[in-house]
């Protein structure tokens, strides 16, 4: 049996990948967002923390960080959705 033969890509369709390649790169930077993996005695405490100075979680963390000099962004200042941690 023999193989069929491979076939060409279209040049139009290349040059839609090389559009789309080139358009990551040159996209203006956005900032990310920051995601940590805490073990569950250290979620425990943040939560026990948290509660007793009576702030939300998201609060409590984000105020933690500013206090050691983290650059904190705007948006994450003026939010107050914590999508219902307490």
């Amino acid at each position: 049996m023999s193989k069929a033969p491979l076939r060409p890509t279209r040049p139009s369709a290349a040059k839609v990948n090389a559009v789309a390649e080139a358009a990551k790169f040159a996209a203006p930077a956005v900032a990310s967002r920051l995601s940590i993996r805490v073990s569950r005695e250290t979620l425990r405490s943040i939560r026990k923390k948290a509660v007793l100075s009576d702030k939300k979680i998201k609060r409590f963390v984000l105020d933690a960080l500013i206090a050691q000099g983290v650059d904190v962004a705007a948006q994450d200042l003026t939010d107050t959705d914590d999508t219902g941690d307490t």
